[in-house]
């Protein structure tokens, strides 16, 4: 397989004179003639024959920055974000008809991701930190409809997701309760594959996060 691709990148590094506040960011721009991607072989009724085919027949163009910034406010409480925007786009597919795909995000590409957490640590030990991350709407497949009935879905629509833990460092351990994608958000995080159970049923399956976690967690340390 022969790849190329450029980056461009640009990284400055913005800190504040009293040390409580860093900014940074990046940009970039990569074309990749061979990009390797997961995806299913379709016969010609368009029904799945393998989900384990592994192609470097895509063309693609890459482009979009990202910010990230802390900010101590006190000697307890931190905050942090960070925002990531990607535009990425098929720009040639072998294995497919090519207008049926040039201009198409690529898939499992979300469109921006970003976080925002606060952080309030106190002397005794004990801490809470809470978080939330933005996930963009998302293309599930290259724009290959066939076999595909009006129920398919080939985009996910952009979601959040909450985190909350609370607890108290020791020295040598850590007990905190915690609290995972509580808002028990059902997204799909790998690759999914239509018609995989039965003809022309019009479903995309595919593996998905983890949902909704609640739970109580002890790290000794020696």
């Amino acid at each position: 397989m022969i790849l190329r691709a450029w980056l461009y990148l640009r990284h400055p590094y913005i800190p504040k004179p009293n040390g409580r506040c860093r900014f940074a960011g990046a940009i970039f721009y990569i074309e990749a003639d061979d990009y390797q991607e997961i995806t299913a072989l379709l016969d010609e009724q368009g029904n799945v024959v393998t989900t384990s085919l592994i192609t470097s027949d895509a063309e693609i163009e890459s482009y979009g920055f990202e910010l990230e910034g802390e900010w101590h406010v006190t000697d307890a409480l931190a905050l942090t974000g960070n925002f990531g925007y990607t535009n990425a786009e098929y720009t040639d597919f072998a294995r497919l008809e090519a207008a049926e795909v040039i201009g198409n995000p690529v898939k499992l590409v979300p469109e921006y991701d970003a976080n925002i957490a606060a952080l309030f640590r106190h002397p005794s030990g004990f801490f809470v930190r809470g978080e939330i991350n933005f996930i963009g709407e998302t293309a599930l497949d290259e724009g290959n409809r066939t076999g595909f009935t009006a129920n398919a879905v080939d985009t996910q629509e952009a979601v959040e997701m909450y985190g909350l833990q609370a607890g108290y460092e020791a020295e040598n351990w850590t007990l905190r309760v915690f609290g995972e994608n509580l808002s028990d958000v059902r997204r799909v995080n790998g690759t999914g594959f239509p018609n995989a159970v039965l003809p022309f049923d019009g479903l995309l399956y595919a593996s998905i996060d983890t949902p909704r976690t609640v739970g109580l967690e002890l790290t000794v340390r020696y």
